[in-house]
């Protein structure tokens, strides 16, 4: 049976927690890979995904900086 986000990428930023974890949760158990993006918690939250059968990348990053 095919999920409604299978063969999609998605990038979440905000992906430490709240509503952005959340977010990228429910994406990756609709079938998406999913890039967390956050500057605190990125990799935790895609090892979460990770371990519940999810495919996740965490980026250690803060958007609000140009510089990265």
């Amino acid at each position: 049976m095919s999920k409604q986000f299978d063969s999609q990428i998605s990038i979440v930023t905000g992906a430490g927690s709240g509503i952005g974890l959340a977010t990228a949760e429910g994406l990756a158990t609709g079938g998406a890979t999913v890039f967390c993006v956050d500057w605190k918690g990125a990799e935790e939250a895609a090892a979460s995904i990770r371990a519940k059968g999810g495919n996740a990348t965490g980026v250690a990053l803060d958007v609000r900086d140009s510089g990265g």
